[in-house]
């Protein structure tokens, strides 16, 4: 089933989506997630969607709508808000202070 999330993850998944992608019942693929990893299906889908927005955030220079809406966010606004609850910062914070933190290495004078 992860894998199935990880490899759809840009899409709109639904619990029945992610289950019948194992041929399990929607309980079971609750219980699995909750038993294995400690996380529903959806907060597994998010931080998994969270962390591929942060790899572009550090990589690319595409807007926040773009990533929001290339790592399947529905909207800007929800992805900057849940950015936030998961990493402490805004999309734009994270981003600056990568730049500001590879330009002081940059900087930094070398034996």
């Amino acid at each position: 089933m992860m894998q199935y999330m990880q490899d759809h993850y840009r899409e709109a998944l639904t619990l029945e989506q992610i289950a019948a992608s194992a041929a399990v019942s929607k309980s079971s693929a609750l219980h699995a997630f909750q038993s294995g990893i400690h996380l529903s299906p959806v907060a597994y889908l998010i931080q998994y969607r969270l962390s591929r927005a942060a790899e572009q955030l550090r990589m690319t220079q595409k807007t926040i709508s773009a990533i929001a809406e290339d790592t399947g966010f529905s909207s800007a606004g929800y992805f900057c808000r849940k950015f936030r609850q998961y990493y402490g910062r805004t999309p734009g914070e994270y981003r600056n202070g990568r730049q500001a933190e590879r330009k002081k290495k940059a900087d930094a004078p070398h034996p």
